[in-house]
């Protein structure tokens, strides 16, 4: 691991989530792995969607915005910083997360941001690997992963995942997303044409959160009743990319990159 230099500090940022323990199972570990691959660095961490700091905070929770983080680095004295950003994409949290490290650049002598988990294909080939490993399927089933989609030209990171596992042979497999293309629909229609009729269904996101219990895997319109609905024998294991060692080993190399 390339050393850090002298007066650095480390963000780890993201999206952000209201399930305390899926948070620790997979932004806390990575946290840990920063620690220790990093132990004279300061570690802090931020959370860029608004709506989860608010969520938060009525609960008693006080969680820092990116704005907030880079201050108080700032403050402690820190000269520089360096931001692992745990978005998939570069989608618009990315780039709110861009804006804050903008803003803030004149209080430090160096700050840099790390790449998007998904951001070349090299990287995509290597988490869709560590999800295949970490979720053996049974005799016939398909591995139907949820993704969370943006409306911005990264989200093109999504129907690449399925390109590659088409060249990789790495099916029966697929990625959709919750709020872009491709979305359920064409996953199903996907399966059926290969013959599928049973799935395994996993999150696609850094924390097995709101998305994966409600939108995946919740008692109403989730996409596990709705595969079921359509003839799928279905099951789903609520297990987010920052659980697996590999993701966060990827994110670690991101971060190297960065300093």
């Amino acid at each position: 691991m390339k050393e850090a230099t002298e007066n650095q500090a480390i963000l780890v940022a993201g999206f952000g989530t209201t399930h305390e323990d899926a948070y620790q199972k997979s932004v806390g570990a990575l946290k840990n792995d920063v620690r220790a691959a990093y132990p004279n660095c300061a570690v802090f961490s931020c959370c860029t969607s608004g709506m989860v700091r608010c969520a938060l905070q009525k609960r008693g929770k006080a969680v820092c915005s990116p704005e907030e983080a880079l201050a108080r680095i700032a403050a402690e004295g820190f000269a520089r910083a360096a931001v692992l950003s745990t978005h998939l994409t570069a989608g618009f949290e990315f780039e709110k997360l861009q804006a804050a490290l903008a803003d803030a650049s004149p209080r430090f002598t160096d700050i840099r941001l790390s790449r998007p988990l998904l951001d070349t294909s090299a990287d995509r080939e290597a988490v869709l690997r560590a999800v295949l490993a970490g979720n053996p399927l049974n005799e016939g089933e398909g591995l139907l992963m949820m993704g969370h989609g943006t409306a911005r030209p990264s989200n093109g990171a999504y129907p690449a995942c399925n390109a590659l596992i088409a060249q990789k042979g790495l099916g029966p497999a697929f990625v959709a997303t919750v709020e872009a293309e491709p979305g359920l629909p064409e996953a199903l229609k996907f399966f059926r044409e290969k013959g599928v009729s049973s799935l395994l269904l996993a999150p696609f996101l850094l924390v097995a959160g709101e998305h994966a219990h409600e939108d995946l895997a919740g008692e109403g319109e989730s996409w596990l009743n709705e595969a079921r609905a359509a003839g799928f024998a279905a099951r789903a294991r609520l297990k987010g990319l920052g659980e697996y060692g590999a993701v966060r080993a990827l994110y670690l190399r991101h971060l190297e990159d960065a300093l």
